[in-house]
């Protein structure tokens, strides 16, 4: 599957930066995971419980986790004319995701949604 990776309109790639901002050893972690959404099939992802659908909006976000070293990060994207957007990243402190990040993510998605179609 094609994953493209949304920027705002000054150009910035706000998962990217957020990836190179960890560590090189959660990096490597995160990458893995992200190959493994480009060459596995979704559906697959899901049963392992790696990628997880948290909203039934339109287009619907998805959350990619990756657990490492103690830490819990997540990664919002979805579905647009069968490519996976990679929108928001974050680092979970909390068992209940923050809403302002599903709202943030919804966004997101909706504006590449509008450019896309």
């Amino acid at each position: 599957m094609k994953v493209e990776t949304y920027e705002l309109s000054n150009g910035r790639d706000p998962v990217g930066e957020y990836v190179e901002a960890q560590d090189p050893k959660t990096q490597k972690k995160m990458l893995y995971q992200l190959e493994r959404l480009e060459s596995v099939d979704p559906p697959s992802l899901m049963r392992a419980g790696i990628l997880t659908k948290i909203t039934n909006s339109n287009p619907s976000i998805y959350e990619l986790k990756i657990s490492y070293n103690k830490k819990e990060h997540r990664i919002f994207g979805g579905f647009v004319d069968s490519c996976f957007w990679l929108v928001h990243a974050f680092l979970k402190k909390e068992q209940k995701t923050r809403e302002s990040d599903i709202r943030l993510a919804e966004q997101r998605l909706k504006e590449v949604d509008k450019i896309i179609k």
